[in-house]
């Protein structure tokens, strides 16, 4: 059994974060934001096509300081409080990303 020091395990979740959740979820919100403006399915695609990459570079700005910082020095009681904290704020660079002309 391999044991990782606390930095390791922060360093292996945040990378598995950003590899799989954070690109996934990031297709979904805009396959959905083509099906909530009553766009057709293409629209939804040439959208995600368009913004994905800046979408993913905010992304990659913001989530992983954010992420270390919650496993590292934020308490188990408040983890979930740091994290709604810091969605809020993404979700306002998501709308900025999403609504830009």
């Amino acid at each position: 059994m391999i044991k990782y020091t606390q930095f390791q395990k922060c360093v292996i979740q945040v990378c598995l974060d950003q590899a799989i959740f954070a690109s996934v979820t990031t297709i979904i919100y805009y396959i959905m934001m083509g099906f909530m403006e009553e766009k057709s399915f293409d629209k939804g695609l040439n959208m995600l096509k368009d913004k994905f990459l800046v979408t993913m570079q905010y992304n990659w700005i913001l989530w992983p300081i954010a992420q270390y910082i919650n496993f590292i020095y934020v308490p188990i009681l408040y983890r979930t409080f740091f994290d709604n904290f810091v969605t809020f704020w993404w979700n306002m660079v998501l709308s900025y990303v999403s609504f830009a002309v």
